[in-house]
């Protein structure tokens, strides 16, 4: 063969080591290496010339994992065939190779040994592979060993694949028995359920729904066991068409559940009760105070004589005067006792905004007068009618006028503002130039009862229902209340009616 014939040979014998992906190897007699195909050098990271006169047992490994390296020299003295004979090699920089050989004895016609041909195939992002999917096997092991629920897994067959210790433990505390690999769903499932304590027509259809309910990408259920515990039973499937189901213990979350809702339970029981005291009480105390209030009156006018000396009449003054506040508060607590009762029915009728507002504002002129307190009200005489309670309409206006008189300094000023803003929306403001609120304590005075701890408000009278009751009520309507202050600068309540009760005819 000439020079030109022998390099095509070559060109084509390393081709097709590279497509198979291999090197070719020979040995001598003494098992020494003889031959490396070029192929190896781009393979390893070696020089093909450092390798020429080495031994087999001169590479990879020392250890004898599984025997492998005992059987491997066995079968080299026995000129033995060999496949898939794995050999970890070590380089400099701790650079690790894994390669597989397969090797066949070559004998001389008069049967002697000549040695051994072969190929090598790196094989190290394969091992890699395999030891980190062993890794995250075991890693995935561990987790589900952790769980502090029970783990199953079923394949695409619904037969039981994988389970934990917990899941071990609570099958065979319920049913005595343990679960075994390979069991159906479905088995499992009939063993489990009859120990639940249920009638047997509801046992029955609850295994119906859940078969029906196992095989849907994702289902949860509640179960009541015996002993009075229950177990929560989640399903999700899988890709591959099985399924992973856990079951977690909730006895404890059920009993707090059960303990909040008789808690939430009593305290509506108390609600009620409280609402029904004070609605009666309320109508109790109306009846003598209109008869105080009536015949304070009648002295006061003296409709049937003089009273005399001019103290009496200061000291009727003073009963007229606490009369009507006492009589003003209990009907606060009323309307607020209806409201939480849901007995409180609106009214609605067309009413005119502009006298609704000169009426509050007539209301508290005396008080504003008295207090030193300047008080306006602006607003466009052509407003449109809206449908409203126009007692209630009053109460909300005269309790925020009230409001910010109360908290408005001699000399500051209190103005009633009425509009419709861009949607239609009827707004009406009472703003003033008193104390104001921080955040916090407008969150306080929207509460019922709730009043705010600062020497100006103790200065006054009030129960805390105003502002709330002005809420409710324009909430009642349909509309809103918004509260802006600021401390020393000020307050703006502002009251909206929504569009829709605009009356357009």
């Amino acid at each position: 063969m000439g020079d030109s014939a022998l390099q095509e040979a070559e060109a084509r014998f390393e081709a097709l080591t590279r497509a198979m992906d291999a090197y070719v190897w020979e040995t001598g007699p003494d098992l020494r290496f003889t031959y490396f195909s070029r192929r190896v050098a781009e393979v390893l990271p070696v020089r093909i010339e450092d390798l020429i006169g080495t031994s087999r047992s001169g590479q990879g490994q020392t250890e004898d994992v599984d025997g492998i390296w005992r059987q491997h020299y066995d079968d080299l003295a026995a000129r033995r065939p060999f496949r898939n004979f794995p050999l970890r090699l070590h380089y400099a920089n701790d650079a690790i190779r894994h390669v597989r050989l397969n090797g066949e004895p070559r004998f001389a016609v008069d049967g002697s040994f000549l040695g051994y041909i072969g190929t090598g195939q790196d094989v190290t992002e394969e091992i890699e592979a395999t030891v980190q999917a062993r890794s995250s096997e075991s890693k995935l092991k561990d987790a589900i060993e952790a769980s502090s629920s029970a783990f199953v897994v079923f394949d695409s067959d619904d037969r039981l694949t994988m389970f934990n210790a917990r899941f071990r433990r609570f099958y065979t505390e319920l049913t005595g028995v343990e679960p075994e690999l390979g069991t159906t769903f479905a088995v499992l499932c009939r063993r489990a359920s009859d120990h639940f304590p249920m009638e047997p027509e509801e046992r029955g259809r609850w295994h119906a729904e859940r078969l029906a309910n196992h095989r849907r990408s994702a289902s949860s259920i509640e179960v009541r066991m015996p002993h009075n515990r229950w177990a929560m039973i989640d399903d999700r499937q899988t890709a591959d068409g099985g399924a992973i189901v856990l079951i977690t213990d909730i006895t404890d979350l059920k009993t707090r559940e059960a303990q909040l809702l008789a808690m939430r339970d009593a305290a509506m029981r108390a609600d009620q009760a409280k609402t029904r005291f004070l609605a009666t009480m309320s109508h109790e105390l109306r009846t003598p105070l209109n008869a105080i209030l009536g015949f304070a009156d009648v002295m006061r006018l003296e409709m049937f004589g003089q009273v005399g000396s001019p103290r009496y009449r200061q000291y009727l003054d003073d009963i007229h005067s606490a009369g009507k506040y006492l009589l003003g508060v209990i009907s606060d607590v009323l309307d607020t006792a209806r409201i939480q009762s849901g007995d409180m029915r609106l009214g609605d009728e067309p009413v005119e905004i502009g006298p609704v507002i000169r009426d509050c504002v007539g209301m508290i002129a005396d008080r504003a007068k008295l207090g030193g307190v300047a008080v306006a009200a602006e607003y466009a005489a052509d407003l449109p009618r809206f449908r409203a309670d126009p007692v209630r309409l009053k109460q909300i206006l005269t309790n925020l006028l009230t409001n910010a008189v109360k908290f408005t300094p001699s000399g500051g000023r209190v103005a009633v503002r009425a509009d419709l803003d861009g949607d239609g929306r009827l707004l009406i403001s009472v703003m003033d130039t008193g104390i104001g609120m921080s955040r916090d304590e407008i969150q306080i005075a929207l509460t019922p009862f709730g009043q705010i701890a600062n020497p100006m408000t103790r200065a006054h009278d009030g129960t805390g229902l105003g502002l709330p009751l002005a809420k409710t009520l324009a909430e009642l309507h349909g509309g809103d209340l918004d509260i802006v202050s600021t401390p020393g600068h000020g307050t703006a309540v502002t009251v909206t009616l929504p569009a829709r009760r605009r009356v357009t005819a």
